[in-house]
């Protein structure tokens, strides 16, 4: 009992294998069209001095590329005659799509593949990273890179009618001694066992020089209801779901002991802003 309390409370994880990519920026650019959609002008006063500020957001889309700019223009206002002072041009957000390929420039809002027994919405925070996917959905090969130097690449296989997926994280900044995995590793599949949505599943996860952990289980999966039913097992020094929403901002700590449990889960799926499978 005391195991299955430490997974419910602290080490939540999904329990669908289904991979997910959501990202930020494109809501800036509702129309994403040739031309300059006007954002506003800000005003603040300081004694004598006064500064303006004008932003922008132009979308484009041209053939199979598109995505959005920020054009930012700042003055000092000394009497009659404004004086510029700086201003930026940033990408918003760039993406290409054609026939099996997607190319995508943006932050992240999240990210989870297989079961997220590694890998459970990660997120890039503002930093804009790069994301690919080269295939169909059921048979494709994922990356994503960062401006810190972690690296997720993600091959998914669809043989029959069952599923199987591997994950390979790496992060040259992470320091061993104090702690953090440099990379890790996983490897999941799914088995369907009857044609009303029930499926066997399993998920193994492994982080460079420390722990190890698996999940084994069924799932229940109609009209977008899941209904999960796992057992899991953590050695020492693993922790589920490593690179997570708060991996860039503080690893977790992997000095943890070996627990077991079984975790149960219903849900429902709802539409996303924007989602890569």
């Amino acid at each position: 009992m005391r195991y299955l309390l430490w997974i419910i409370a602290l080490l939540w994880i999904p329990l669908w294998a289904e991979d997910e990519v959501v990202f930020v920026g494109d809501k800036a650019y509702p129309t994403v069209k040739e031309g300059i959609r006007y954002e506003g002008v800000s005003e603040i006063g300081f004694g004598e001095k006064q500064a303006m500020e004008t932003v922008m957001k132009q979308a484009f889309k041209v053939g199979p590329l598109r995505g959005g700019l920020d054009l930012n223009l700042s003055y000092d206002s000394r009497g009659d005659v404004p004086e510029k002072r700086k201003g930026f041009i940033r990408i918003g957000f760039a993406e290409f799509e054609k026939s099996n390929i997607f190319l995508r420039y943006s932050p992240i809002s999240r990210a989870t593949f297989g079961y997220g027994l590694l890998v459970n919405k990660f997120t890039s925070m503002d930093q804009r990273c790069y994301f690919g996917r080269l295939g169909t959905s059921d048979n494709n090969l994922q990356f994503i890179l960062t401006p810190t130097k972690l690296g997720i690449t993600r091959l998914r296989l669809k043989i029959g009618k069952s599923k199987i997926g591997a994950t390979v994280a790496w992060d040259d900044n992470a320091d061993p001694s104090l702690g953090q995995a440099k990379g890790g590793y996983s490897f999941d599949m799914e088995v369907p066992l009857h044609k009303i949505g029930i499926y066997a599943t399993a998920e193994w996860a492994k982080l460079r020089d420390f722990g190890e952990g698996a999940s084994i289980g069924l799932l229940f999966r109609k009209s977008g209801w899941e209904w999960s039913n796992q057992f899991l097992i953590y050695g020492e020094n693993f922790v589920p779901s490593y690179y997570d929403m708060y991996y860039l901002v503080s690893p977790a700590n992997l000095n943890t002991e070996k627990r077991q449990g079984i975790y149960s889960e219903l849900s429902k799926k709802f539409l996303q802003d924007k989602m890569m499978a």
